[in-house]
């Protein structure tokens, strides 16, 4: 489970209440909804909130992380845990494209690679499936939800949806002049 660590209220409508002391964590439950192990980033990232997770064949949990703390202060906004370990993080050259906003992550289904999405800055940013190691990025008007599509990435943007597979493009006919959030789930 992805806990942002964001603390709201209804009486305040949006606002964000707790950003000096926020704790994000990624939590495992076991079936009865006890926890069995949870993670958190350093006190240093404290305020890299943990939104959107999805999970490899082997068991790895990526992340899209939405950075609270000063907008001037690189960050990185992939992060991936496996059970046993410590959280790692994974900076990308094109980070700053995001904006310090991770809208969506997914694994491809092939496992060849994951996304990070980041709507506010229209681009979204590839990671090598097996090590996590930067793999490029691509301009995406609101490049906003992805998900697992056949063994590639379906991703949401402006006016339509496009798939990824090996590393090329393709517009999906069909999904033109819909609109879009983050959150894509293949059913």
């Amino acid at each position: 489970m992805a806990n942002g660590g964001i603390q709201t209220h209804p009486d305040f409508q949006r606002a964000k209440l707790n950003l000096p002391t926020m704790q994000p964590n990624l939590t495992y439950l076991d079936p009865l909804g006890g926890i069995v192990e949870q993670v958190a980033p350093p006190a240093e990232l404290h305020q890299n909130s943990i939104r959107h997770i999805d999970v490899d064949r082997a068991g790895r949990v990526v992340m899209a992380l939405q950075w609270q703390g000063d907008p001037r202060q690189p960050v990185p906004l992939a992060a991936s845990h496996r059970r046993g370990e410590s959280l790692r993080f994974h900076p990308h050259p094109d980070t700053a494209k995001l904006r310090q906003y991770g809208g969506s992550v997914a694994v491809a289904g092939d496992g060849s690679e994951f996304a990070v999405t980041g709507p506010k800055g229209d681009h979204i940013v590839y990671f090598r499936g097996a090590d996590a190691a930067p793999s490029g990025g691509d301009t995406l008007p609101q490049a906003s939800g992805v998900a697992q599509m056949g063994d590639g990435l379906a991703i949401t943007r402006t006016g339509g949806l496009t798939l990824r597979r090996n590393g090329r493009m393709f517009d999906l006919a069909g999904a033109e002049n819909w609109t879009w959030d983050n959150h894509l789930v293949p059913i």
